[in-house]
């Protein structure tokens, strides 16, 4: 039997706490499995990270880490300065081999054997998200022939890339069709389509739960890309349902010296005439307090920004833009004089720029000019 080489700690090192801390809430991806113990992770920013779990745990975020040997017949014991385990590793061995997060294994530097012994669930490893997954042909066929039928999502599920539940998730799943039809997500499922192109040089992807032809580089990135595109329309959906809520509260302050109402949403002041607040739609009303500029401040936000009124007839983006793309004629006089104006024009004229510098009188000098 060979001797020990890791040092068991019955509390939590104060050098690992945060780092358990982080493993337990961190989101890796693992793109990879070469055994029961060896995994390839790879995390949100693309760096990649190959774990071994063992007597003495090695990550390659890490260098190896040197052991001191004893003389024959001695026990081996671990060198003095041996770093503290890494988050890799803890994520592993939590997400992947489902060991508890109170559980002292998690930051010691190595499993013994009888310690997976004593692992029945952590050897076997995923639960009911892999069952049957490890093996070609697991799946019920289809009736009409030619592929498996999808296994439905129960609450143990998890993705076998990220780890995380597949019951009631909002991101879309595929499955393996030719053979387990087990579920993982589409977003996941790129990166380990990425991962075997790149890395193992595939073109064709193996599903990494039973090694059977998941489908090309084409349909994966097909899925990929409407998971994105399905995505935004999500987000832009969000962001329209948040909008009206905020622009619908009264701020606090005076009432819009237009329409004498309370001024709901986006609050401007006037920088000259501290007195006079305006709500958007005046605002927008070029006619109304125009000889001054505005700073304006939305709700929930602690500091006042410049506004820019722009000019009613000034020239939008869209024209700009079809002036540039043809020639010009006669009638685009009136388009290119606005163009010199300038669009900041309300409420920026230049004399009243200019009489807020300070002005100093210099005694028997005359203007040239009057």
């Amino acid at each position: 039997m060979l001797p020990a080489i890791r040092q068991w700690h019955a509390k939590c090192p104060e050098a690992v706490a945060p780092i358990l801390q982080d493993a337990l809430t961190m989101r890796l991806y693992l793109v990879h499995e070469s055994g029961p113990l060896k995994f390839t992770l790879r995390d949100a920013d693309g760096a990649t990270f190959h774990v071994l779990l063992g007597p003495r745990h090695q990550c390659s975020c890490s260098p190896p880490v040197p052991v001191a040997r004893g003389s024959p017949g001695t026990t081996t014991k671990p060198a003095p300065s041996s770093p503290v385990t890494c988050a890799h590793v803890i994520w592993s061995l939590h997400r992947r081999l489902r060991i508890p997060a109170a559980s002292p294994l998690l930051h010691q530097t190595g499993i013994l054997d009888h310690e997976w012994n004593q692992l029945p669930l952590a050897r076997r490893g995923n639960s009911a998200s892999t069952k049957g997954g490890m093996g070609a042909g697991k799946g019920k066929k289809k009736s009409c022939g030619g592929g498996v039928l999808q296994r439905p999502v129960t609450e143990d599920d998890v993705c076998p890339i990220c780890q995380e539940s597949l019951f009631e998730s909002e991101i879309p799943l595929c499955f393996c069709r030719q053979s387990c039809g087990n579920n993982i997500h589409v977003p996941c499922m790129k990166l380990v389509a990425d991962h075997q192109a790149k890395s193992l040089g595939q073109t064709i992807v193996t599903c990494p739960l039973c090694r059977a032809d998941f489908g090309s580089m084409g349909d994966i990135e097909v899925l990929a890309q409407e998971w994105t595109k399905t995505k935004r329309q999500v987000d832009l959906a969000q962001s329209r349902r948040v909008r009206p809520a905020a622009s619908s509260r009264v701020t606090a302050g005076p009432a819009c010296r237009g329409c004498k109402k309370p001024i709901r949403g986006t609050r401007y002041k006037c920088t000259v005439c501290t007195a006079v607040h305006l709500c958007q739609p005046c605002f927008d009303d070029s006619d109304v307090h125009r000889e001054h500029p505005f700073k304006c401040k939305v709700p929930d936000a602690e500091h006042w920004t410049f506004a820019v009124r722009y000019r009613p007839d000034a020239p939008t983006s869209a024209t700009i833009d079809e002036l540039q793309s043809r020639d010009l004629s006669d009638a685009d006089y009136a388009l290119l004089t606005s163009l010199d104006s300038g669009k900041r024009i309300v409420g920026y004229p230049r004399l009243h720029v200019i009489n807020t510098f300070p002005l100093k009188k210099v005694p028997g000098t005359a203007s040239a000019v009057c």
